[in-house]
């Protein structure tokens, strides 16, 4: 069982494209608490985090959202916010507003989290993140623009936007238990770490898909059906915990 820590997220900001880092090179901006020193306890507001768990960049609006796992949200900031030590974020995905961290306030939802644990943005805009304690990804369109509280347009994992069973009606290629982490690749396809299940699961055409859809293959298991953790001996083709 994961300690509730409060942890600062480092944002390390290359002066040019060409600049190089080195080992023992200090961060230039911390984000989740005001100096590099400081260590408060979770403040709850937009400036704060409690376990942030995983972070993403928009490829277009250079925004940046960081999974605030324990405060059950996703914030995001402004790219300027983001090289500036202490600032607040602008919004909030999975909280009704800056000031809330109750799993699923309000009860399951289409704008509820619980543990988010992993985030990614596609070159269209869609924010994914990985509701590790519900079974499932959801999607948020427009998410550079989107307001706090806004809904998720899909949810992968689950049959529909207010299920959070894990392995819902049965492990298959719709299902997750305990997803962790999300990652999108040049061609619109979404990668899953289905850590439960001991794979990672692959979702085509991940910004078009609905809720519910099927993924096309799972790394790691011989077939979609399966979950033993490094499943008939460890080798190069079998994960635990991924």
């Amino acid at each position: 069982m994961k300690k509730m820590l409060l942890i600062s997220l480092l944002l390390f900001i290359a002066e040019n494209a060409a600049a190089q880092f080195t080992t023992g090179q200090a961060a230039n901006v911390v984000l989740g608490q005001g100096g590099f020193t400081a260590g408060v306890t979770n403040g709850l507001d937009g400036a704060g985090f409690n376990l942030p768990s995983g972070v993403a960049v928009d490829p277009v609006s250079g925004k940046v959202f960081v999974a605030d796992q324990s405060n059950h949200r996703v914030l995001r900031f402004t790219s300027a916010a983001a090289m500036m030590t202490g600032s607040a974020a602008e919004a909030a995905f999975g909280q009704p507003d800056l000031f809330s961290n109750t799993a699923n306030n309000g009860g399951l939802s289409a704008s509820t989290m619980n543990a988010p644990s992993g985030v990614a943005v596609d070159g269209s805009g869609n924010l994914y993140v990985a509701d590790q304690n519900n079974h499932r990804v959801l999607r948020f369109a427009n998410a550079a623009t989107a307001l706090t509280g806004a809904a998720a347009t899909v949810a992968l994992g689950q049959p529909n936007l207010t299920s959070g069973t894990a392995n819902n009606g049965g492990r298959s290629a719709s299902s997750m238990n305990f997803p962790i982490g999300v990652a999108v690749d040049g061609s619109g396809n979404l990668y899953v770490a289905d850590a439960n299940n001991h794979r990672v699961l692959r979702f085509a055409s991940a910004a078009t898909a609905l809720t519910g859809a099927v993924a096309t293959f799972a790394l790691g298991q011989p077939d979609l059906v399966s979950g033993t953790s490094n499943n008939v001996g460890l080798s190069a083709s079998t994960m635990i915990l991924p």
